[in-house]
């Protein structure tokens, strides 16, 4: 059996900010890191097989924290990067949200319906399945053993949505993914046994960007 520990990164500046991430990059705060901290510790005696990041520099340094006292191989894997949210990266969220309606709406209440990139926003569905291609080979290389990912918040939503086997009107559902959470799940002859999504239960704060 494989089990996998899926984290997103650490609270950054920009989430502090409450700008568009997405595939730029900014480094974790002072909460991102305390709560990474945290996560560190929670999970200091689990015996990773090996470990996923994306490409950015704040996964990096959630990776970096994470097995700082472990012995593991760090693959970065391209598709585990966050949806790019092409003019907005950088921008103000909410007021990008306000101003924008014809991107943002179909973008979260119908998200399988934006299809095509507006202002470079990527489709979800695009991001999606690239999420799903990465994860399978990611499994592919693995028959057993703890494998730990650490990406971004869309990235989770995908994982989870895949091995729950969700419809996109539930793409949502979880609200918030707080920075440095752990989604564990359990993956045996191909099926998924999801054991938590986004737990901060050893956290002394949940953050909130």
């Amino acid at each position: 059996m494989i089990t996998l520990y899926v984290t997103r990164h650490g609270k950054t500046v920009m989430n502090d900010q409450r700008l568009f991430q997405g595939t730029s990059d900014s480094k974790l705060n002072e909460e991102g890191l305390e709560v990474t901290a945290q996560l560190a510790k929670h999970l200091q005696n689990v015996k990773f097989e090996k470990a996923y990041r994306s490409p950015t520099g704040r996964t990096k340094q959630t990776a970096e924290i994470i097995l700082e006292n472990h012995n593991t191989e760090i693959e970065v894997c391209d598709y585990l990067i966050e949806l790019h949210f092409g003019e907005f990266e950088g921008k103000n969220l909410d007021d990008a949200i306000a101003n924008h309606p014809e991107i943002f709406d179909d973008f979260y209440n119908d998200p399988e319906a934006y299809t095509t990139p507006i202002k470079g926003v990527q489709p979800i569905v695009d991001f999606h399945n690239n999420v799903i291609g990465c994860l399978n080979d990611i499994l592919s290389k693995h028959d057993k053993g703890n494998i730990l990912i650490v990406c971004h918040g869309l990235v989770v939503r995908s994982i989870v949505m895949h091995a729950l086997n969700r419809q996109w009107k539930d793409y949502w559902c979880d609200g918030h993914i707080p920075g440095a959470s752990l989604t564990k799940i359990h993956v045996k002859d191909g099926k998924f046994d999801v054991q938590s999504i986004c737990d901060t239960s050893y956290m002394s704060m949940v953050p909130t960007d």
